[in-house]
């Protein structure tokens, strides 16, 4: 996927996470092509012979559809690059210590 969500570290120290799914037009796209191709899959006669039905049709399969619909495999996770400190690029050591922050590991 290209959408990119959000970890916020709130002032109560919660995190809120926002995961932005469906962000952009590929990702939206991706998202329309994959249910008309269930759609398509749940009409072959093999299915169809043991009886498989799609439930609740959509009057139109557009992205507030696959929104209301749409689940995720991913987990709230992700990658940060690990390097040393002097590496603007790199979020933490090989310790896995963010670099800048006393105390927080990034472990998935």
């Amino acid at each position: 996927p290209e959408s990119r969500g959000r970890l916020e570290l709130l002032p109560d120290r919660s995190l809120r996470i926002s995961p932005n799914y469906l962000a952009t037009e590929k990702d939206q796209q991706l998202a329309l092509r994959s249910l008309d191709l269930a759609r398509e899959v749940s009409q072959h006669p093999l299915l169809r012979e043991i009886g498989a039905e799609e439930v609740d049709p959509p009057e139109k399969t557009d992205i507030a559809y696959a929104r209301r619909v749409a689940e995720t495999i991913y987990h709230p996770a992700g990658t940060c690059k690990m390097g040393p400190s002097d590496d603007p690029s790199a979020v933490v050591d090989a310790q896995l210590k963010v670099h800048g922050l006393e105390g927080l590991r990034v472990v998935d």
